[in-house]
């Protein structure tokens, strides 16, 4: 049996909106995100954007940022984490074709 007055923690943390800008990496060109840009600014969005590397090395922050970025620039855009497949429900899925 659990102590009733035991101090529970939460997980809580302010999300910073995660923005090509707000990207470090030692290993980074100067110019190395503008082809994501490039990529983004086109109004043909049915090429594919495939974005690979390491473990830690970033690819859910370029990710996100790249989201967050064509959501500005008008394009209707959703990230969908997969990290916890378990907790995903399939409703999310519904209606991801008025997605770009």
């Amino acid at each position: 049996m659990s102590d009733p007055m035991q101090q529970k923690t939460f997980k809580l943390r302010t999300k910073q909106e995660l923005t090509f800008s707000t990207f470090v990496s030692p290993e980074l060109e100067p110019n190395a995100l503008q082809p994501i840009y490039n990529f983004l600014a086109t109004k043909d969005l049915e090429k594919i954007f495939y974005l690979w590397g390491s473990k830690g090395s970033g690819k859910s922050h370029i990710l996100q940022s790249a989201n967050n970025y064509a959501t500005k620039i008008g394009h209707k855009a959703m990230y969908i984490c997969l990290k916890h497949p378990a907790i995903i429900k399939p409703e999310i899925f519904e209606s991801l074709e008025q997605f770009e």
